[in-house]
């Protein structure tokens, strides 16, 4: 499961949540902005899912395996929209996880781990 790393807008509950839950689930924390065009193909290519901080990284969801797991985290709904076309398009299981001003989770941890468990 990729989650991609951002320096310039970063959720505090994707972090803890990786972390609590990387016992569970194999996190590869991945800084798309340092891979070449082609390394970016190859590991989205290799991955059967991305979760994290929604951003420009979610676009390599394009070169994921079919049916694959996307949860897009956000403090903003619209920014799902793109994505979630593209998800639907490509035929990926998408869940997207708004995130409150005081920056709780529209689902429960529960709900999440159940989603990406399944890939």
């Amino acid at each position: 499961m990729i989650v991609p790393l951002r320096n310039n807008r970063t959720f505090e509950w994707v972090d803890r949540f990786a972390q609590k839950y990387s016992h569970r689930i194999n996190f590869q924390l991945v800084d798309f902005s340092k891979l070449t065009i082609a390394e970016q193909i190859k590991t989205s290519a290799n991955t059967r899912g991305m979760f994290g901080c929604e951003g420009a990284a979610f676009a390599n969801i394009l070169f994921m395996q079919g049916n694959s797991c996307v949860v897009p985290v956000s403090n903003e709904p619209y920014r799902f929209i793109f994505h979630s076309s593209l998800a639907k398009y490509i035929g990926h299981r998408f869940t997207p996880v708004h995130l409150d001003s005081s920056g709780s989770p529209s689902l429960t941890e529960d709900d999440v781990l159940r989603f990406l468990e399944v890939s």
